[in-house]
């Protein structure tokens, strides 16, 4: 008599059409994440649940990055009306080995976190870690990484010369509005 395979092979159908959920940490919620999954305008709110004045600064300059290609603007909500939040990242979420880590607006449980390392400025340049943090929003807006080096959605060693190529518009134009000077790119 064979054994009967149902249960397992339900096991790992599941298992297969299942969604990854984004990292969580004892977080603020941002009640208006929604906003970055909008195909139309975008009002975001950014709450900082951050200390350091200069990571605050770098990601305005991040932030403006963004504004300049999608048709969106970006402004301080320090309430849970946000729809982003950036908040200090611990050694666990961070792994000792990353910089920063936002969640995925196509995953359960999205937030729209970016967890920065409270220590970053200590060894990041100011143009280094505005890459950062602008390659980190990228994520939260739904752009996936870019296998190349030249992209700020590139994997890994994003640095300030870093800029979005025909790839990153293209998948973002799919997201969200892109600004009239954009579109011309294509």
């Amino acid at each position: 008599m064979q054994p009967k395979l149902y249960p397992l092979l339900l096991f790992v159908s599941t298992a297969c059409f299942a969604h990854p959920a984004n990292w969580t940490g004892h977080y603020q919620p941002c009640r208006n994440n929604a906003q970055l999954r909008s195909a139309g305008h975008l009002h975001v709110g950014v709450r900082y649940d951050i200390s350091d004045p200069l990571v605050i600064r770098e990601f305005h300059q991040a932030f403006t990055f963004w504004s300049r290609i999608l048709d969106a603007d970006f402004f301080d909500e320090q309430s849970t009306s946000c729809a982003v939040a950036i908040v200090d990242g611990t050694n666990e979420l961070l792994s000792g080995l990353v910089v920063a880590r936002a969640q995925l607006p196509d995953r359960a449980d999205f937030e729209g976190w970016i967890a920065v390392d409270p220590k970053a400025n200590a060894y990041l340049s100011h143009g280094e870690a505005v890459a950062i943090w602008a390659h980190e929003i990228g994520h939260l807006l739904g752009l996936k990484h870019n296998d190349s080096p030249k992209s700020l959605m590139y994997y890994i060693d994003v640095d300030a010369a870093s800029r979005l190529d025909w790839r990153d518009l293209r998948a973002l134009s799919r997201l969200h509005v892109l600004r009239r000077d954009m579109l011309a790119a294509f």
